[in-house]
């Protein structure tokens, strides 16, 4: 009979125990990533001039926390390489599957986190564990869910959990009514 209002950084606290290993700051995955780039970035490939530039490994870092969002990992990079006649396509997601590579190794190597991997991890963490078996759940305010998110929304349905969605749509006003809940002031 308990019932409880979760939004999805809060079932990250509550279910993780994120106290297991340091989460690393943007600094250290700097340190990763270039690491990873030096190592990934050799003579042959197309990044190879560009790799000391100004703001390269800016965007190096945004491509992978883009890549880890939408759930692409380095293995379907490598697929896609293989998968692919363009030889420039084919050098640059080769590389950056080898950066993806090393980094994660490094972040494994050193115990430590990546925020990013957050909701990948409570996904896991809900399949394993009994948190929503034979619960009811409700979605409630959204307006879009990531990749990510919908991991943690499958988990939670295969658990056992019988989940209703609520889509706001429009009022007699024209603007949609965009929660069932009322908080109290």
């Amino acid at each position: 009979n308990n019932k409880f209002v979760y939004t999805f950084s809060q079932m990250k606290r509550t279910f993780l125990n994120i106290n297991e290993k340091l989460y690393i700051k943007q600094s250290g995955k700097n340190m990763l990533i270039r690491h990873g780039a030096d190592k990934a970035i050799d003579e042959d490939s197309v990044f190879y001039a560009s790799k000391n530039s100004p703001g390269f490994l800016e965007n190096l870092n945004t491509l992978l926390l883009e890549l880890k969002r939408y759930c692409v990992t380095s293995d379907m990079l490598k697929k896609s390489a293989e998968n692919t006649d363009n030889k420039i396509l084919k050098n640059k997601l080769i590389t950056i599957a080898g950066v993806f590579d090393e980094f994660q190794r490094l972040l494994d190597e050193g115990q430590f986190l990546d925020a990013e991997d957050d909701y990948m991890r409570l996904a896991e963490e809900i399949s394993n564990n009994g948190y929503f078996c034979d619960a009811y759940v409700w979605v409630d305010m959204f307006s879009d869910f990531s990749p990510q998110h919908l991991g943690v929304l499958e988990a939670i349905l295969k658990s056992g959990a019988q989940m209703t969605v609520y889509i706001p749509a429009k009022t007699d006003g024209g603007v949609p009514d965009d929660s069932i809940l009322e908080f109290p002031e």
